[in-house]
């Protein structure tokens, strides 16, 4: 979401180190903003990325594709028409998107805290939207996560919620062919931040669970930083682990999967100060999560007024990159970062590929808001003149 309130995106074409201009998606009012790309659902080879968006003008909820093969945009469709939708923090209105394994599209959401909430399904790839059971809770607005999970019934998804007034997270578990939903406890004792969404998620494609990191705290002496391997629709955690412990002036959150071999990264904004000058950072555990490597520092320039990352979700076969993008409310820019970046290659490398500045990592020899532009799927150079970074916008 641009400083218009516009939904665009820019493409690059060389790793990061330039951006295309910004190609308009929708021209209004967006106020929040989810997107889900087709190959970061288990077994997925398409070629979109499903844009869901809320719109504060007409009070609506929208849908529209974008197909990566050749940069087309589908029509934009409409999910829910709205009446008096709010704008503002994560208290106010959430949305989010994912894709089954089985192919249907789903979105949830809240449009204000008033009783405008819903989830809608979509069987013929986003031409048409019907309602579904909810997803949630009421009125009040909570945080969700919608992922492919890991029933028998691939059209079946998951749900990491974050209940406000309980202060607990839990894992709700949607049945596609009986409409209807169950819920189990992940985690009690965790209190969120209307400003910053404090938690991220990615899909494990080799065994289906699914990755989730949250902060129990929002920045202070005590805070801890939690992942969580979610195994099954009862709820039950293969590991839990603290990437991060008592750790204040610290959010935020992004996961990342390299789905070759299973490697997580998990990066964050710490300080400093939180809210004045910060840094992001990142740890990686190749186990599962049982155990987290050296902290290592993803921005390079001056701690500055960070607020925001994500980190794509899932890196495939093909290859790609763990290269977070942040945002620098100091500046209202987006960025990225060329040198503290981490190249992961495709399984089977090209002959004469050459490969923008970047660490590699795990090669085989054989073988996924509301600030500008941050998607809620679960987020360079900060301050000033980029340093050796890359501004996006």
């Amino acid at each position: 979401i641009d400083d218009s309130d516009d939904v665009v995106y820019q493409k690059t074409s060389d790793g990061g180190a330039t951006w295309g201009s910004p190609i308009s998606v929708a021209a209004d009012t967006i106020s929040k903003l989810s997107i889900w790309y087709d190959r970061w659902t288990p077994g997925n080879t398409g070629t979109k990325i499903h844009v869901a968006y809320q719109d504060a003008a007409f009070h609506d909820i929208f849908y529209r594709g974008l197909d990566t093969s050749d940069d087309s945009l589908g029509t934009e469709r409409t999910v829910f028409a709205g009446a008096s939708f709010e704008t503002g923090n994560w208290n106010t209105a959430v949305i989010d998107i994912t894709k089954a394994r089985g192919g249907n599209l789903y979105i949830g959401f809240w449009g204000d805290s008033a009783g405008e909430y819903g989830f809608y399904r979509s069987t013929d790839g986003g031409a048409t939207w019907t309602s579904r059971a909810d997803v949630a809770d009421g009125n009040a607005v909570d945080g969700i996560l919608l992922m492919p999970g890991n029933e028998t019934d691939e059209d079946d998804i998951w749900c990491v919620y974050w209940d406000r007034s309980a202060n607990e997270l839990t894992l709700k578990v949607y049945d596609d062919s009986g409409d209807s939903w169950s819920e189990s406890v992940i985690a009690t004792g965790v209190f969120d931040d209307v400003s910053y969404y404090q938690m991220s998620a990615a899909p494990r494609h080799s065994d289906n669970h699914v990755i989730l990191a949250a902060w129990d705290i929002i920045s202070g002496p005590t805070a801890d930083l939690w992942v969580y391997d979610l195994a099954d629709s009862a709820g039950d955690v293969g590991s839990v682990t603290r990437v991060l412990v008592s750790t204040d002036e610290a959010a935020g959150v992004a996961v990342l999967i390299n789905q070759q071999n299973d490697d997580i990264y998990v990066a964050y904004m710490k300080g400093g100060t939180w809210e004045a000058t910060v840094d992001v950072f990142y740890k990686k555990s190749t186990d599962g999560g049982t155990t987290w490597g050296a902290e290592q520092s993803y921005s390079e320039a001056a701690a500055d007024d960070i607020r925001a990352l994500w980190a794509g979700i899932s890196v495939g076969a093909n290859g790609g990159r763990f290269q977070p993008t942040f945002f620098n409310d100091d500046l209202d820019d987006l960025f990225v970062n060329i040198v503290n970046d981490v190249y992961i290659g495709p399984s089977v490398l090209p002959l004469r590929d050459a490969y923008v500045g970047a660490s590699v990592d795990a090669v085989p020899q054989h073988g996924r808001s509301s600030v500008d532009a941050i998607p809620s799927h679960g987020g360079g150079s900060v301050d000033g003149v980029p340093n050796r970074g890359s501004a996006v916008a």
